[in-house]
């Protein structure tokens, strides 16, 4: 099944894929980082505790073509006082150890001239950012609802979501080369302001950029 399939991939060694790098000089080994590597979560997945067995759609935007079934990977942000986001990631590249997440949303005269639309409840959403436990692998996104979401962890910062407007969440360790995170993007619960976002997050090349990504940036 793709349960166990899963399951026997989550043991599978991860060798190291930057061989000698770590005998590197350590100013060279600096010199040659990108100053922050942006990236888009592969998974990206709403639940919803109003409804906590419903697994959302993990690819709306698909559709068929002359060619077949044509899948873009854009996932449908929804976050709102019943519903919040899952996010997972792995650690990507070598000594890029310090991660915040980060919102880029255009402005609305830009959307509108292209056919896309970014939905907030106000002017100015603040959203927390829970660590989940990532401890039991990666997540099937076919199972992926409330009452099966990772247990959270930690309150890690809060992010703002704002027109017109790029914004980081405060900066975490977030470990070695192909270290698994899982994250919850949600509304504070007990917050008296209304709350909600939503929006498509297209693919990395489409601009102006609207979407929540992870930020990494040199640990030397």
């Amino acid at each position: 099944t793709r349960a166990e399939r899963l399951a026997r991939a989550n043991t599978l060694y991860r060798p190291n894929m930057y061989i000698g790098l770590d005998r590197v000089d350590r100013d060279t080994a600096r010199d040659a980082l990108p100053e922050a590597l942006h990236i888009f979560p592969h998974v990206f997945a709403p639940v919803s505790r109003a409804e906590p067995e419903r697994v959302f759609p993990s690819d709306g935007r698909a559709r068929i073509t002359f060619n077949g079934l044509v899948s873009p990977g854009e996932p449908h942000v929804i976050i709102n006082k019943d519903v919040s986001m899952i996010m997972q990631i792995r650690v990507q590249d070598y000594n890029l150890g310090r991660c915040s997440l980060a919102s880029a949303m255009p402005d609305p005269a830009l959307l509108h001239a292209q056919n896309r639309t970014l939905s907030l409840a106000r002017e100015l959403v603040n959203l927390e950012v829970w660590e989940l436990d990532a401890s039991a692998g990666e997540l099937d996104t076919r199972r992926l609802a409330w009452a099966t979401r990772p247990a959270r962890t930690a309150l890690l910062s809060n992010l703002v979501v704002q027109q017109a407007h790029r914004a980081h969440s405060a900066e975490f360790a977030c470990g070695r080369t192909g270290t698994l995170h899982m994250f919850e993007l949600a509304c504070p619960t007990e917050a008296a302001d209304e709350c909600a976002v939503e929006f498509w997050q297209e693919q990395p090349e489409t601009t102006p950029r609207m979407a929540i990504t992870i930020v990494q940036k040199p640990s030397i």
